[in-house]
């Protein structure tokens, strides 16, 4: 990804994807939430095809990611924490509602930015690759995306998974901020589905409101799962 000034001056990202390499999640992505306006989703500019390479511009992010900051800082305060998961609900929420998965919800893909009128900085999330429009019951069934942050439906085959694979993915954003751990460390697809099958471990140092939440987004079963 480079950075770059547009025509009218502006800072934007631009990245350059090969033709054979592009999806249509961006795409997808740039039309469906082209008539939404959140503060939490990086903005598309333009996509076009040059020769070989498709050519996406976006709205710049002038820090880098989440997951640059968890590597920094180890773990965060619930109330730091919070802060930042609270603006991935409302983003993800956003996303949701132009029926949309993004279904590769984690820190590498949340970039940073600090507005002028602010102290710390807002997420931004990026990076809709593998964005898919949902069928007409709300629902996908292509498995994707990164095994850590994934929700336990989307390893089933032949079942199909709605939003709240996304909401699944922020809870596991959400334990790592509060803990520096994610809270199914698996080493392989077999390990990762035996740990799925019990909750996480208890952090201790969480209160028990913030708990809920984040066990709520961490429920295994997709129908018991908090919803954003």
């Amino acid at each position: 990804v480079y950075h770059a000034k547009n025509e009218k001056g502006d800072h934007v990202a631009v990245k350059i994807v090969p033709a054979k390499h592009f999806g249509h999640g961006e795409h997808e992505a740039a039309s469906a939430l082209d008539r939404f306006r959140c503060e939490y989703i990086v903005k598309f500019k333009t996509i076009v095809k040059i020769d070989k390479d498709y050519i996406i511009s976006m709205e710049y992010a002038n820090h880098k990611s989440l997951e640059n900051l968890i590597k920094t800082r180890k773990t965060l305060s619930e109330e730091e924490s919070s802060y930042y998961v609270e603006q991935l609900l409302k983003g993800v929420s956003v996303i949701h509602e132009a029926n949309l998965l993004h279904r590769d919800i984690k820190p590498e893909n949340i970039l940073l930015h600090l507005p002028d009128s602010q102290s710390r900085p807002i997420v931004k999330i990026s990076d809709f690759g593998l964005a898919k429009l949902l069928d007409k019951d709300g629902l996908a069934e292509t498995q994707c995306g990164t095994p850590l942050y994934m929700a336990p439906e989307i390893y089933l085959e032949n079942k199909k998974f709605d939003q709240k694979a996304d909401v699944w993915s922020v809870g596991v954003i959400f334990y790592r901020l509060l803990s520096g751990q994610l809270p199914f460390p698996a080493r392989s697809a077999s390990q990762l589905m035996q740990m799925l099958r019990k909750p996480p471990p208890r952090l201790n140092q969480v209160t028990y409101p913030c708990w809920d939440l984040v066990i709520g987004m961490l429920n295994s079963s997709p129908a018991r799962r908090l919803s954003c």
